[in-house]
């Protein structure tokens, strides 16, 4: 069972965590904004954060709710951020935090969209998503640190 949180103002971020948690199975997806004033617990050992990239870094909601996120269980942490432009620091920042908290993102995506994705619109992270998943549950411990750009 996998666990994705997501940030979403025009849609973006929903779209890619619904269309990952489908590709992989087994997953649930949560709005982030439902642990605003709560810490977030999830109960599964795989965890996803998805979010668009607001000015090169993650949106102040989701630092927020990464300091207040349990990973302590979890094996494997990542997370996608979409942009239009340039990514900047942003996963980076996020690790830092997420460290700072306890946890480790053990991989970080980016997908660039050019303005707002509509939904069935195909994604090619999703299918590497889906193969990380599968490395892990074949192979278990750690995987590598992973970035990769794809253009949408």
């Amino acid at each position: 069972m996998t666990t994705i949180y997501y940030y979403s103002a025009t849609g973006n971020s929903f779209d890619i965590a619904r269309s990952v948690a489908q590709s992989i199975g087994d997953a649930r997806v949560f709005p982030i904004a439902r642990f605003r004033k709560e810490k977030a617990t999830p109960d599964t050992v795989k965890v996803g954060i998805v979010f668009p990239i607001h000015a090169w870094g993650p949106p102040r909601t989701v630092s927020e709710f990464v300091q207040n996120l349990d990973l302590r269980g979890v094996r494997y942490c990542f997370a996608i951020a979409s942009c239009g432009g340039n990514a900047a620091g942003t996963l980076p920042k996020l690790r830092q935090a997420i460290r700072k908290n306890g946890g480790e993102l053990h991989a970080g995506f980016m997908v660039r969209s050019k303005g707002y994705m509509a939904s069935g619109d195909s994604n090619p992270m999703i299918e590497m998503v889906r193969r990380l998943w599968e490395a892990l549950s074949h192979g278990g411990g750690k995987v590598a640190r992973h970035h990769r750009v794809c253009e949408k």
